[in-house]
């Protein structure tokens, strides 16, 4: 599916143990879900966030994940945008 232009995704840092942060920046206010996936697509987290326009900023605790690769995923009504990190 085709992405909003107005919307990105950024996760920071992309190397991490405890926390990650992840940015996404819209013009449109919504509410969307946001996933942790692993490598092989399985959903880890799941949670629910009000986006507001502008920047809007998260910290997620993934310290009892195991390490490895995984993605964040945003779900919007016109599609899914998925950035890449890894767990150490």
């Amino acid at each position: 599916m085709e992405m909003e232009a107005s919307l990105s995704v950024s996760v920071f840092a992309n190397l991490a143990a405890k926390i990650i942060n992840v940015v996404i920046s819209t013009k449109n206010n919504y509410t969307t879900n946001l996933y942790t996936t692993n490598e092989k697509g399985q959903i880890q987290n799941t949670i629910t966030k009000r986006l507001n326009a502008g920047t809007n900023n998260f910290a997620f605790n993934i310290a009892s994940l195991t390490p490895g690769l995984y993605f964040v995923a945003v779900k919007t009504k016109v599609g899914i945008s998925k950035t890449k990190w890894i767990k150490l």
